[in-house]
């Protein structure tokens, strides 16, 4: 519930202890509940006629270059996490390229590498910046395909996906070790894409 308030924007759900641990690790300690709830559903989910706060002027000096207004820093997550390609790609798009992708990357493969992994676009070409994201985020063990499988399933709600090894791995860095693939497949898709006819197991908790 916690994560399906902060990430998808559903805001009718109860606040819940989480969001103030998130809070302290994520936002500046002058930023309310309710202002970091509303910010990371315009930076996530491209919702952007919620009010943006001054918790986006702290993010931004994590994730975005200083150069960067909030204006494009927005434009960017909505383009690199929601798939929404209709956006204008700024140039935090460059800045961040350089901490998440292989310096051979474009700034279209870039694009589209993120629609894959979190949106579950399938239908676009997997660059060679997944070669680089898979070392960081998933088992050597793991394949290109494999990798993508799983971020679709985990993050989009695609289960008719098969769900691989790598799903063991992350469970481990993401997950109570009491819950199975299964139940973490579920949660996930319930806390990222608001899937909340899912049922909400205990690792949301």
């Amino acid at each position: 519930m916690v994560f399906t308030t902060v990430f998808c924007g559903s805001v009718h759900f109860g606040v819940h202890h989480c969001v103030l641990w998130l809070r302290s690790l994520w936002c500046s300690p002058l930023c309310s509940v309710a202002p970091f709830t509303l910010i990371f559903t315009t930076v996530f989910c491209g919702s952007v006629h919620y009010g943006v706060h001054h918790c986006v002027l702290w993010l931004r000096s994590l994730w975005c270059s200083p150069l960067c207004s909030v204006a494009p820093l927005i434009m960017v997550f909505t383009t690199v996490f929601c798939g929404s390609v209709h956006f204008g790609v700024h140039h935090c798009v460059l800045w961040l390229r350089s901490l998440w992708c292989l310096p051979l990357c474009s700034v279209a493969p870039f694009t589209m590498v993120f629609t894959t992994v979190f949106c579950g676009s399938v239908h676009f070409g997997v660059h060679h910046c997944v070669l680089w994201i898979r070392s960081l985020w998933c088992s050597p063990l793991c394949s290109v395909a494999q990798f993508t499988l799983v971020f679709t399933t985990m993050f989009c709600g695609s289960v008719h996906y098969g769900v691989h090894h790598c799903v063991l791995w992350l469970r481990s860095l993401w997950c109570s070790p009491l819950c199975s693939v299964a139940p973490f497949t579920l949660v996930f898709t319930i806390v990222f894409c608001g899937s909340v006819h899912f049922g909400v197991y205990h690792c949301v908790f």
